[in-house]
């Protein structure tokens, strides 16, 4: 019985589990376009798209005989290089090229360093004609014994004011709480082989201490002569004297360490044939008659 029995348990339960998928009759194969439509349709799959697209691709794919889609081509115009009259053209046409941009920036390089010598230049003019100007209106009256100035150790060099070169005391201020008395030069020579503008400055101590010149500093290279002129009242008697009427001379009084000049004009010359021609005020200064001029 329990032999008997096992066989149609069996049976029963295949009868109930889902039979294999298989193409009904008149059906093209598996592999055919129409078995794939008709799965996808059986299994639910209602996007059109989806089907277009697939029903594309197989056309695709029987043009080309099964071979993918996107292929290397191999025609002998892809596959040819450049000829060599393609890269002599191509050559010259890049040579023409950077042959422009070089002028181009050989132009800008030399305007460029034009106009940085030239600011360099005027720099170095605004910078001398103030330091004269900053001597000057510093200036003031050391010593008025005739002991104290000559050239033996112990004495200090007399002030002069000539009609191209100037020595006088001034002060020249470091901070706020403190400032040092120099004595400076002023001269337009060659020196060591150079032309220009020379400054020489020493503090009182070393002017005392060791009467030989120190070494200077060229303020203005290119300066080729220096012309000084002091300004003097006129000879005759006049209510109220003007700019105008004012006398002017290279020399200066022989007492220079009594009394220095109210106005000093100034005239440089350049070796570009320029001139810088400057007037500067001594506040502590005086205006002598013509008269007692050297």
């Amino acid at each position: 019985m329990v032999l008997e029995s096992i066989p149609r348990l069996m049976r029963r339960v295949l009868m109930r589990c889902p039979a294999p998928w298989a193409p009904p009759p008149g059906v093209d194969p598996p592999t055919s376009l129409g078995h794939r439509i008709t799965r996808y349709e059986a299994q639910g799959v209602a996007d059109s798209t989806l089907l277009r697209r697939h029903i594309a691709q197989s056309s695709k794919l029987k043009a080309v005989g099964q071979q993918p889609l996107f292929q290397t081509p191999t025609s002998h115009f892809q596959l040819q290089g450049f000829t060599f009259v393609e890269l002599l053209i191509a050559a010259t046409m890049m040579a023409i090229l950077f042959v422009g941009l070089a002028t181009h920036l050989r132009g800008g390089i030399m305007v460029w360093q034009r106009v940085t010598e030239t600011s360099e230049r005027l720099q170095r003019r605004r910078v001398a004609v103030e330091q004269l100007e900053r001597d000057l209106s510093n200036a003031f009256l050391y010593d008025d014994r005739d002991a104290s100035y000559g050239t033996p150790p112990g004495t200090l060099p007399a002030p002069e004011f000539g009609a191209d070169h100037l020595i006088l005391f001034t002060i020249q201020p470091h901070t706020r709480m403190q400032s040092s008395v120099r004595v400076v030069r002023y001269t337009c020579e060659e020196q060591n082989g150079i032309q220009g503008l020379w400054r020489m400055s020493q503090s009182i101590r070393e002017a005392w201490t060791s009467p030989a010149q120190p070494p200077q500093s060229p303020l203005l290279p290119d300066c080729e002569s220096l012309t000084l002129q002091y300004a003097y009242l006129p000879s005759e008697e006049l209510e109220s004297v003007a700019w105008e009427d004012l006398t002017w001379s290279p020399q200066w009084l022989r007492d220079a360490k009594r009394k220095l000049p109210r106005f000093i004009e100034m005239t440089i010359r350049l070796k570009s044939d320029r001139e810088i021609h400057r007037v500067f005020v001594v506040p502590v200064g005086v205006l002598e008659r013509e008269a007692e001029e050297v």
